[in-house]
């Protein structure tokens, strides 16, 4: 593997989860999509920059939670290589395929090169940012979602031998956003114009604003922690 690239192993396993599928505030599981690959719901694989990796993510407060940055999917500098849906598989991916325990693993390579915002020494943890609806405009809430287990700390580009991250939502203690209530739910609201937001708008608002619209894509959107 390039020493430029930091591979990140993210679970496809039954839209995410085997045990407790994802869901919307009302219950309802986000949606797949159709036959056509991205056109399901928005999700973000990104970290806390800024954050110690030695502050265990149980102890985030909403400042950390704050500061998630999306490395892919649409709302991230990276949506066009990584358009990140349910039900949808990465376009730079190299799967679905085996890996010895998590055999429907897909895996997004991030190049440090190619892809904006790729911390170049690791030592950072992952998380996921879950989006309730199939594009910017219609996603009404969301849900974040983090691990201290050790196949969440992002890899060292360089490292050797190189590492993966494995992000698995059935297998892993998990902290999330929303606090125990609202697990595996886009719980969280997802406010329609930034100045809505009640606590702050989040690193991935400010990504918004910087990137160039994907796919039609216009406008912001400010999570809050309601």
């Amino acid at each position: 593997m390039s020493a430029d690239i930091a591979r990140v192993e993210v679970m496809y396993v039954n839209d995410f989860s085997y045990l407790d599928p994802l869901v919307d505030a009302e219950g309802v599981p986000l949606t797949a999509g159709g036959s056509a690959n991205g056109d399901g719901a928005i999700f973000q694989v990104g970290y806390f920059p800024g954050v110690s990796h030695l502050l265990a993510p149980a102890s985030y407060t909403q400042e950390e939670w704050t500061s998630f940055t999306p490395l892919t999917g649409l709302g991230s500098l990276n949506a066009e290589r990584h358009p990140t849906t349910i039900g949808g598989v990465d376009s730079r991916a190299t799967g679905p395929f085996g890996f010895l325990f998590y055999p429907s693993a897909v895996a997004i390579e991030l190049d440090t090169k190619l892809d904006e915002e790729v911390p170049m020494d690791g030592l950072a943890w992952l998380g996921v940012r879950f989006l309730s609806g199939t594009t910017l405009k219609n996603s009404t809430a969301f849900n974040i979602v983090t691990s201290d287990d050790p196949l969440w700390m992002l890899p060292e580009p360089d490292a050797s031998p190189a590492t993966s991250a494995v992000l698995d939502l059935d297998e892993h203690v998990l902290v999330w956003a929303s606090g125990a209530e609202g697990t595996y739910q886009t719980s969280l609201s997802l406010a329609p114009e930034p100045g809505m937001a009640v606590f702050g708008v989040l690193a991935g608002l400010a990504l918004l604003r910087r990137r160039r619209p994907a796919s039609g894509e216009s406008g912001g959107c400010g999570f809050s922690f309601d």
